[in-house]
């Protein structure tokens, strides 16, 4: 791994960090990002605004696709994998 690799792998473990702190903030679970609890909670006051936002400002279906990306990583925990 290259330089610019580690430094961009270093960035994206950085985002993921902060992405499930403000989910812990929001009362959620620490392990699971605040894209992915959007998606999950959109049918509650809030969170579908919330999706909308996050999905404006980080792309179309990005809520649900950290959704689908964050299920199938539990799934595989599960498994053991």
């Amino acid at each position: 791994m290259n330089t610019l690799e580690k430094v961009e792998r270093y960035l994206w473990n950085l985002l993921v960090l902060l992405t499930q702190a403000l989910n812990t903030i929001l009362g959620g679970n620490p392990d699971e990002a605040t894209s992915s609890r959007c998606w999950r909670l959109q049918h509650k006051t809030g969170w579908k605004q919330l999706r909308k936002l996050v999905d404006f400002m980080l792309g179309e279906n990005h809520c649900e696709l950290a959704y689908i990306s964050e299920s199938a990583r539990v799934e595989a925990w599960k498994r053991g994998a």
